[in-house]
C-alpha cells in the first residue's frame, strides 16, 4: 500500500496501562494527557519509557510523539518486548520536527519501550508533551490534489468601558484543508465514519498527509491537533464513497 493520509486515533496509551520512566522531574503519565502543554520532564539528556499494555495487544504499527524540546541531534528508538527482560528494537526516527513518528509491521507485545537520547541538549532534560503508540487508518487512495494550508490565527479581540478596542495576541496554528473523493465503502463506513463517531470535533489525534516522507513536505503535513470542521460521507457511484472537505488545525 502506498504511504496515504494516516489518522493516528486508536491510542493505547490513553487505556489501562502502566507508564515507568527511568527518570522525571515532572510525571511520566503526562504524556496520556492530551494537552501537549503538560509534559513529562526528565533529570537528565537520557530517559527511558516502559509501556505495559497489560496484555498484548496486536494493534501496534506506529508511534508518534510532540510537545517536546529536542534538538536536531536527538534520537528516540521504540522496542517491544513480552517478558520485559529482553527487547527488540522495531523502529526509530530523530532531530527536532514537532511531529515526529515511526511506522512498522503490525506487531503484538505486552511491554514498549522508548529510549530518548539528545545529549547535547541545552536545557540539560528532555520534554515529551504527547506520546502515541497503537494503529491508524489509512486509505487505500490519498487525498485530492487542491489541498489548502494555511496559519489560523486565534486573537480575541475585546471592547473596554472605554469603549477602546483591545486584541489579545495569540499564536497561529496550522490548518490543513482535505479531501477524500475515493474511499471503498469498508474505508469510509467502518474506518472513518466510526473514527469520526469516537473522536467528533473534540479529541486531539496525530495525523500524517505524508507518512514516512523525511523531506520538509511530510514534517510540515504532520500534526497533532483535531478535526475544526467535520466532512459529510457521500456516494458519488455505487461502492465509491467521497467526503467533502475537512479541515484538522493543530494544538499549540
Amino acid at each position: 500500500m502506498a504511504n496515504n493520509l494516516r489518522l493516528l486515533w486508536y491510542n493505547l496509551i490513553d487505556l489501562n496501562v502502566t507508564l515507568t520512566a527511568s527518570s522525571a522531574t515532572t510525571s511520566a503519565t503526562n504524556i496520556a494527557h492530551e494537552h501537549k502543554g503538560k509534559v513529562w520532564r526528565t533529570s537528565g539528556t537520557s530517559a527511558t519509557l516502559i509501556v505495559d499494555l497489560q496484555a498484548p495487544d496486536n494493534s501496534v504499527r506506529c508511534f508518534a510523539l510532540t510537545g517536546h524540546n529536542f534538538t536536531a541531534n536527538a534520537v528516540i528508538q521504540l522496542a517491544h518486548s513480552t517478558d520485559n527482560v529482553t527487547y527488540t528494537d522495531i523502529a526509530g526516527t530523530n532531530g527536532n520536527a514537532m511531529v515526529l513518528a515511526g511506522f512498522f509491521t503490525l506487531t503484538s507485545s505486552r511491554y514498549w519501550r522508548f529510549t530518548l537520547t539528545d545529549t547535547n541538549n541545552p536545557d540539560g532534560y528532555l520534554e515529551v508533551g504527547r506520546i502515541f503508540l497503537g494503529d491508524y487508518i489509512e486509505p487505500s487512495n490519498n487525498i485530492d490534489v487542491g489541498y489548502v494550508i494555511e496559519l489560523a490565527s486565534h486573537a480575541r479581540t475585546k471592547i473596554t468601558r472605554g469603549l477602546q478596542r483591545i486584541t489579545d495576541e495569540a499564536e497561529e496554528r496550522l490548518r490543513v484543508t482535505l479531501r477524500l473523493s475515493s474511499l471503498t465503502e469498508s474505508e469510509a463506513l467502518l474506518q472513518f465514519i466510526a473514527l469520526l463517531l469516537n473522536i467528533g470535533s473534540k479529541d486531539h489525534i496525530f495525523l500524517s498527509v505524508f507518512p514516512e516522507d523525511e523531506t520538509a513536505l511530510g514534517e510540515t503535513f504532520a500534526l497533532y491537533g483535531r478535526f475544526v470542521q467535520l466532512p459529510n460521507m457521500r456516494s458519488p457511484s455505487i461502492n465509491i464513497y467521497a467526503t467533502d472537505e475537512f479541515v484538522f488545525e493543530e494544538s499549540i
